[in-house]
């Protein structure tokens, strides 16, 4: 159905809009409009319906309005998903800033959920655990380290219940190396995705 063009055409658009960059949305845009335009009107004039038993055939009736306020539409659609590109855009510039940021900082990091699952490591953190960063990333906070005086699990589970609060100063230790120790605070953050636990190491491993 050719009628379905213009929806089809927004559609296209706000798909691409998840995969290009604003300019190149604009750009796509004037040309959906104009194949739209076109096959409401001239292209839908040559088009004839066939006849029914003894119907007779029957020529599709034309607006030229109406081919012109969808493909209107259609260019308002494609300046909205344009929009959109560019705030994706800025986002993902924030998000690429913001870690490429905590992976320079001189002190380790670790982002953990309330689940003990490791979803960020930076350079610092991957030096001082003597794991590289892949191996760190999906892996279980309780595998790597000890905190001290009780059940690490049970520490760490209060901790990630409440939003804005840190331990303090934690003397910990490396599960696969007991006598390493590290010196870390831990932070509750809530975060969309849901409660986060970022743990900061302040001082570089040493041996007991």
């Amino acid at each position: 159905d050719i009628t379905l063009a213009p929806l089809l055409a927004v559609i296209s658009l706000a798909a691409l809009a998840f995969f290009l960059w604003p300019k190149a949305v604009l750009l796509y845009t004037p040309a959906f409009a104009l194949l739209c335009f076109l096959l409401l009107t001239f292209w839908r004039h040559s088009l004839v319906l066939p006849g029914f038993g003894d119907l007779p055939e029957m020529e599709t009736p034309v607006s030229y309005g109406r081919g012109f306020v969808r493909s209107l539409t259609v260019l308002i659609a494609g300046g909205l998903c344009a929009l959109l590109s560019l705030q994706r855009e800025q986002l993902q510039n924030a998000v690429d800033e913001t870690v490429a940021v905590m992976t320079a900082l001189p002190s380790g990091v670790l982002i953990s959920d309330s689940s003990g699952l490791i979803s960020f490591a930076n350079d610092r953190s991957a030096q001082i655990l003597n794991l590289a960063v892949e191996n760190l990333l999906g892996s279980s906070y309780f595998s790597l380290l000890n905190l001290p005086e009780g059940n690490t699990i049970e520490k760490y589970a209060a901790l990630s219940e409440l939003p804005g609060e840190n331990s303090g100063r934690l003397m910990m230790s490396l599960r696969k190396e007991p006598n390493k120790r590290l010196v870390a605070q831990m932070f509750c953050l809530k975060a969309a995705s849901g409660r986060l636990v970022a743990t900061v190491f302040d001082e570089p491993a040493r041996t007991s």
